[in-house]
Order: structure tokens, then C-alpha cells, then sequence
């Protein structure tokens, strides 16, 4: 119909969606059915809840409600641990930024730096939480109005370091920005906006058809081959952390699924394609 329409990915698996957001007209469409269920903050005022579930068996909680709880306490234990071992990955990403400062060179790192701030417009520096994790990895989604894309190479998270100063002096500057935090430590910065122009990080994410900077360009190569060891030690914390984060997320969904068919078996499909026609007359006048 011509309008449009911001979809929003569920973040424990991607192929399947949460919700849709129709910015031009000010409405959003958000998953609340069982088990992930989402309450109205202004009922009939400015939320509306379209209800599926009066075709549930009478005894549904008597038939699955055992099954159902076990799994749910289940799966809750595993994302407290992905978080557990993804915030173990963050506090190793810590102490390798430590090290890594001492590695910089520190003046072609301004000069770059003072490069992307070019031709930025005076404004607020905006937060933007945009990178992702889950279990399937990494992912990240631009602002739509990007038109150039550069990847700076990556060091154990140097490429991090210098979009943290670039994003430091934004804020000193006053200059408009879009800070992407990054999805394992959110003190760090994994990309960063600046009017059609996006400065990605290369630790997470790879890109096609981008603009790229050598990883070498801004480290001390000799004093990088003497610690590099000491790099790598920690970086294998860093990447155990993650490794088992995406494996905990990935027995998580299984069991999300698990619940989620038994819920989807039952529900009133036919009261879902009646929802889908009052949804299009809401928003659409349709």
C-alpha cells in the first residue's frame, strides 16, 4: 500500500518476527500472544489488544500447564546464563582495551578520527542500540538514509577504540551522531553515524560492498608482536564467553519453540485472520 514499514525480529531467532512498526503513521502491530505476552500501557485509549486465545481447550492448563512451566523455568536458566557468559566475554573485552591503548598510534588515530567528523551537523549525539546478538551471531542495521559505509579493520576490538574517541568528540563538538554501542560490551562503540556516512567496526559484522580501512593502520607493529600473546590469552576468555552465550541462547530457542507449539496447535486461527482484517482498518482505514 504503498506505506512504510519497520519490521522487528524476534532476537533469539531471526526468522520470525515480534513485531512491525509504521512510523509515517504513528501505529505498531507487537506480538503479545502466549508465550512472550505483551500488556496494553493505555487500554483502549491509545493501545488496543486483539485477543486469539478463546479458542483454547477449556483444559489446556490441566493437559499442557506442566510441560509448559518446566520448560519455560528451562529456558529461563539458560538466557540467565548466555547473559552470565556473554557479560564474562565483556569484562575480558575490558582488560583487552586496556592493553590495546598502549598499542595505538595516537596521532594518526586523531587525524582519523578528526576525518570522520568532517561535514557532521551540529545536534545531539543519539544512542542508537542497533548491533544484536544471538544465536546465530552477530548482526547490525544502519539508519536508512546511509549511503557510504567504511569497516575499519579489527585488532582484538582497536577498530572499537577509535569509533569511542570519534564518538567522545562528537559529543565535546556538538556534532550529530548515531553511537551504536557494541552488542558484547555497551561501553564500547561498534559503529557510528554521521549524516549518510556509517564508520563500522570489524570485530562482529561483515559487510559486503563497503569501504575498507587496514587493521594495521593505527597499531604499533613492534610492540603489537611483543603482547600479542598476552592479546590472545585474553581473547580466548573473550571468545569462550561468547561461544558459550551463542550455545546457551541456541538450547533457549529450542525450548522457546517447544513451548511455542504447543500454544500454536491450539490457538483460533480463524480469530487471527479476523485480527488481520481489524489491524488494516485501524491503521489503514482499510
Amino acid at each position: 500500500m504503498g506505506t512504510k514499514a519497520v519490521p522487528v525480529k524476534c532476537s533469539a531467532d531471526t526468522c520470525s518476527f515480534d513485531g512491525v512498526i509504521f512510523p509515517e503513521l504513528g501505529a505498531a502491530v507487537a506480538d503479545g500472544t502466549a508465550p512472550h505476552v505483551l500488556e496494553a500501557s493505555m487500554p483502549l485509549v491509545k493501545d488496543k489488544i486483539i485477543d486469539i486465545s478463546p479458542g483454547y481447550e477449556n483444559d489446556f492448563a490441566e493437559k499442557y500447564g506442566s510441560i509448559i512451566e518446566t520448560t519455560d523455568r528451562k529456558k529461563k536458566e539458560l538466557y540467565s546464563k548466555a547473559y552470565l557468559s556473554l557479560g564474562a566475554a565483556g569484562k575480558a573485552d575490558l582488560i583487552m582495551k586496556k592493553v590495546l591503548k598502549d598499542l595505538m598510534i595516537t596521532d594518526k588515530a586523531e587525524r582519523f578520527t578528526d576525518h570522520i567528523l568532517k561535514g557532521g551537523l551540529r545536534g545531539k549525539a543519539n544512542v542508537k542500540p542497533c548491533a544484536c546478538f544471538n544465536c546465530e551471531g552477530f548482526s547490525i542495521s544502519l539508519p536508512e538514509n546511509i549511503s557510504s559505509i567504511t569497516v575499519i579493520g579489527d585488532y582484538f576490538g582497536s577498530s572499537e577504540l577509535l569509533l569511542a574517541t570519534a564518538a567522545e568528540k562528537c559529543k565535546i563538538k556538538g556534532i550529530e551522531c548515531i553511537v551504536i554501542p557494541s552488542p558484547v560490551n555497551a561501553e564500547s562503540v561498534s559503529a557510528l553515524c554521521l549524516g549518510e556516512n556509517a564508520y563500522v567496526g570489524g570485530r562482529y559484522f561483515e559487510l559486503e560492498n563497503v569501504k575498507k580501512v587496514n587493521k594495521k593502520r593505527f597499531i604499533k607493529t613492534d610492540e603489537y608482536k611483543v603482547r600479542k600473546q598476552e592479546l590472545m590469552r585474553i581473547n580466548k576468555i573473550y571468545q569462550d564467553g561468547i561461544n558459550a552465550a551463542v550455545d546457551y541462547m541456541g538450547q533457549a530457542r529450542n525450548l522457546h519453540m517447544k513451548i511455542e507449539s504447543i500454544y500454536s496447535l491450539r490457538a483460533d486461527y480463524s480469530a487471527a485472520d479476523r485480527a488481520f482484517v481489524e489491524l488494516a482498518q485501524i491503521i489503514f482505514g482499510a
